[in-house]
């Protein structure tokens, strides 16, 4: 699999799509960045919150989650509960994120979905990869 460039076969894939994180503060999906963060008025550790930045820490053993307030992680570790639901809530409002190839209407193996999303969003409202085969085509957004 791949593409063939210069007698060359060259890997090639879909880069999964991620919600915006705030790298200071290290809120997911609310839309701002570290430049424009009102959350916090200093950089907060994403290891164990204290009033640094992630590079700066001493004690990166230390963890603390900013998104579920609890000492089992730190902000960037993906198993994190609410970093999976507001992942999923950010892939119903961006329906292509959820596909793992970009689709295309002539070719159906395009259509599968990514392991983590049972459903995806198409226009005609919510459906699954199975009604989607079975069904009509999910538009493209072409």
């Amino acid at each position: 699999d791949g593409l063939f460039i210069g007698g060359n076969v060259i890997t090639v894939r879909k880069d999964v799509q991620e919600p915006p994180i705030c790298f200071r503060c290290h809120t997911i999906s609310d839309g701002h960045f570290a430049s424009s963060c009102t959350v916090v008025t200093h950089d907060i550790c994403g290891h164990c919150r204290q009033e640094h930045t992630s590079v700066q820490c001493s004690q990166p053993s230390w963890k603390w989650c900013w998104n579920c307030k609890r000492p089992e992680h730190g902000a960037g570790n993906r198993s994190c509960d609410v970093r999976q639901k507001r992942l999923e809530a950010w892939h119903k409002t961006n329906p292509e994120a959820t596909y793992r190839f970009f689709l295309d209407n002539e070719n159906p193996w395009t259509w599968e979905e990514l392991g983590a999303i049972e459903e995806a969003w198409d226009p005609a409202g919510r459906r699954s990869l199975k009604d989607a085969v079975e069904g009509e085509r999910p538009a493209t957004g072409q």
